[in-house]
């Protein structure tokens, strides 16, 4: 079994998936300039041949701060 991943963040206060980083596929992501004061996530899906998977996402927890 392997996994997909997709990091993002939401929106202002929204605690709710809102964008997707375009490229940041991998399973880690190193923060922008950008993303200060964005809550970002990740999802993951585990992919099989023969499985659709069901992604899990992770919690916003803070705003990445500087």
């Amino acid at each position: 079994m392997t996994y997909t991943y997709q990091w993002g963040y939401s929106s202002g206060t929204s605690s709710t998936w809102a964008y997707a980083i375009t490229g940041a596929t991998a399973p880690t992501y190193t923060v922008r300039p950008e993303d200060i004061g964005r809550d970002i996530r990740v999802t993951v899906t585990p992919v099989a041949a023969g499985y659709v998977g069901q992604f899990k996402a992770s919690s916003f927890n803070h705003a990445v701060r500087v």
